[in-house]
This record gives structure tokens, sequence and C-alpha cells, in this order.
């Protein structure tokens, strides 16, 4: 078995290891076990940062390969300086470093690696970790050890007159809180329900169908084109479809469908995959090539949210379509579409990966208006 290796040199003359692997071979799966691996579409190679750490790790994990080392052959790369930086999680620590005294940074740092041990997803350690900076820097010097439920209602009144969060940011906050004493400081059940907002019953927003054709038809690229179709079709969450590799999608099985894995709640779930989807994930496939990730981004890396967001934005607004909607709202349009049509809600529950019925029950308030063509008094009055 071999493996070829080659130099690579960046925009800032930055030096990367380049490794050429065949798809779905097993060289393939272990080169993306490697640290701060990143695949380059532009030159078609698995690139590492050249540091005598990294090369020891290759050598050790392909120590049953011939490597052909080609030093000689020196691959440059345009796009790489600018594509997020290998380096960024460490600038990330300095900047905490600087805002941070000696003990809030110890105690930050604790409160990561309880979440990291409890396998929390990388968007709650963001958001939680975010949240629990602000808490300390505005006790300044006082340890957040030392607080009473007071102080904390304090803060909690500051963050809502001077910054005007909203009810989701406010429990957001109060989770992250609990989770440092309760996981962190290991203290018995912290309860600050009376911080929490008054629950809210708010119905989902939704796309008609006939909105949901014409923002379906709207993206002229076939990237874009299947992007939104994908969560339409398979009613995904944003990070959902961020997160699909292309291993995810099964087109020549009996029953095509799509498998979802550690969704929300750290769930699998599989998902029927429209027949009318098919020609356009080949069509896609084909022009795009992707590697892993079933929506590329650049340099091969996943796509971002934003990117996401743009798209749907740009349909919304040039088709005239609910000018309330996100890309959540496809997800609702499809939960809404399923009932209004007569599926079991309990088929709808699991499609949608929820864990609690209530929550999928919510689209009967809107679907049972539409079933039963209510009509307004008004109608009957002869003016």
């Amino acid at each position: 078995m071999k493996i070829t290796i080659s130099k690579v040199i960046g925009l800032n003359q930055e030096l990367f290891i380049g490794v050429a692997t065949t798809p779905k071979s097993k060289e393939y799966e272990i080169i993306k076990t490697c640290k701060d691996v990143k695949w380059n579409a532009e030159i078609k190679l698995w690139i590492i940062p050249r540091s005598k750490e990294a090369w020891a790790e290759v050598i050790c994990k392909f120590s049953e390969y011939h490597i052909d080392v080609c030093l000689d052959r020196i691959i440059k790369i345009e796009g790489f300086a600018k594509q997020k930086s290998i380096k960024a999680p460490l600038a990330k620590v300095n900047k905490e470093k600087g805002i941070l005294n000696a003990n809030q940074y110890e105690l930050l740092v604790k409160f990561k690696e309880q979440m990291l041990l409890k396998r929390q997803s990388e968007s709650t350690i963001k958001t939680y970790s975010s949240h629990f900076i602000e808490f300390m820097l505005y006790f300044k010097e006082r340890s957040v050890d030392e607080l009473s439920v007071e102080d904390i209602r304090a803060y909690m009144l500051f963050k809502i007159k001077e910054h005007g969060i909203k009810e989701q940011t406010q429990n957001s906050i109060i989770n992250a809180i609990k989770y440092y004493y309760e996981k962190v400081e290991k203290r018995e059940r912290f309860v600050l329900y009376d911080l929490r907002p008054k629950p809210s019953f708010r119905l989902p927003e939704y796309f008609t169908e006939e909105e949901v054709v014409k923002i379906l038809k709207h993206p002229k690229n076939i990237k874009h084109s299947l992007i939104l179709s994908l969560i339409y079709a398979c009613g995904l969450r944003l990070g959902e479809l961020i997160r699909l590799k292309v291993k995810d999608i099964y087109l020549e099985t009996a029953e095509p469908h799509v498998r979802i894995n550690q969704s929300k709640g750290k769930k699998d779930r599989i998902v029927p995959l429209s027949e009318k989807l098919i020609p356009k994930i080949k069509e896609y496939k084909a022009a795009y090539k992707p590697n892993y990730w079933l929506i590329e981004g650049v340099g091969g890396d996943k796509y971002s949210d934003r990117s996401v967001q743009n798209i749907l934005r740009k349909a919304v607004e040039e088709t005239n379509s609910n000018s309330n909607g996100t890309v959540h709202t496809l997800r609702h349009s499809y939960a809404t579409h399923l009932l209004s049509r007569g599926m079991d809600i309990r088929m709808i529950q699991q499609l949608l990966g929820h864990a609690d019925i209530k929550t999928t029950e919510i689209y009967t308030h809107i679907t049972d208006v539409m079933k039963n063509k209510y009509k307004s008094p008004l109608d009957n009055l002869e003016l």
C-alpha cells in the first residue's frame, strides 16, 4: 500500500504537508483522523500544517504504508489562506486570556472541559461559553463561586434592561449558568425558575405550497437549488443540512433515503428521499464532485450557515413570499403540509426527530383551522 506526500506552499509562504488519497479507501478514512487536517478542492489533496508533530502523526498512522515523499514536487495554492485559519482556536484562546483574569480563565477552561466530557455539541459549547464569559465579566473581580441567587437575578435584570435580550436568549443564559453550578461546581439542583420568562405560545411561520414552489424554482445555481430542495423535501434543520455527508445519501436502495446522524438530542434518524430530488442530486454530484461533505464550502470544508440563509433570503425577497420566513420556515412548511394532507402526527414526529409529541402538535393549531374551512361571522352578514 502506498501514499504520496507533497510539499505545499500557501499564500503567506506557509508550509503544509499534502497527502493524496483515493476516495472511500482505507487511507482516506485514516487521514481524516489526523489533527488539523483539511481537504483542499483546488489541488485535490488533504492539507496538514507542516510540523514535527504532524509529520510524526502521519508516519505513525500510515506505518503499514509505503510513503512516497515528493518534496521536489512543490504545489502552490491560492485559496487556502482565505479559509478559516488553522490557528483560529489558539487566537480565540489568547483573546479569552486577554479579557479574563487568571481565576476566570481557569473556570472557563473547566467549564469547557466539562461540556466536552459530556459530549455537548459544538454550537452548545460555543453559546454557553459566550454567556459564561459575559457573566463572569459582569462581576469583575468577584468570583462567581461566591455569588448568590440575588446576584444572578441582578445580572438577568441588567441583561433585560440594558441589552434588551429576548426570551430565548434569557433561557439560554440561565441554562449556561445552571450548567456551571450543577455540572462543574457539582452543586445540587440549582433552582432559577423564578428568573425564567413566562412561557409564550407562538404559531410557527410557514410557506404556502404555492410559495414553496416559487422559492424552490428561484435559484439558478444547481447547488443553491439542491440546498433549499433538501431542506423542504426532508424537513431538515439548517445544521443537519450542513453536516450531511456524501455517504448519508442513499440513492440506489429500494427506498431512497437520507440518513441524519447525531442530530439534536444526539439521535439518528432516516427520512425518505423524494424521487423528484434524485435527478437533481445526481446532476449536482456530477457538476461539483463533492468529496466528503455533501454541500462543500471553500476548500472542501462544511458550507456556512450564513450562505444558506442568504440563499433563502434572496429567494423569499425576489418571489414576494412570506417575509417572516427563514431557513427553518421550510422545515415548518414540510411538517404543516404533511399534516394538512393527512399524515399521522406520530409519523411526522419521527420524521422531524422530535423527542416529545407536544413539540409536533403545535402544527395542528395551523392545520385544524385549514381543514375546518373556518369562516368569519362577517361572511354571514348582509352588508
